[in-house]
């Protein structure tokens, strides 16, 4: 290999650090609402666990409309069941 190629290479290499088009990148507030959402899911699951003391068919609708299911939880249940989880 001469010189010349080397210095070849090592631009190519330089090219390549910026591999996602800025069109494609995760936005902060993005990666924000998937990590607010997912923290959301696994609370409706405990809630579906705890409300039928096991696992049952509610499981679905609470992986698949999470928010919706811990609004509908807080919204039926009576006010001696406690949904905190410590």
């Amino acid at each position: 290999m001469k010189d010349g190629d080397k210095d070849k290479v090592k631009v190519r290499i330089k090219k390549k650090d910026n591999i996602i088009p800025s069109s494609r990148r995760i936005s902060d507030e993005s990666r924000i609402a998937s990590l607010l959402y997912t923290l959301i899911s696994f609370y409706a699951v405990y809630l579906c666990f705890r409300i039928n003391k096991g696992v049952s068919w509610g499981i679905i609708p609470a992986l698949l409309f999470s928010p919706l299911y811990v609004i509908y939880v807080y919204a039926t249940k009576d006010k001696k069941f406690k949904m905190n989880p410590f």
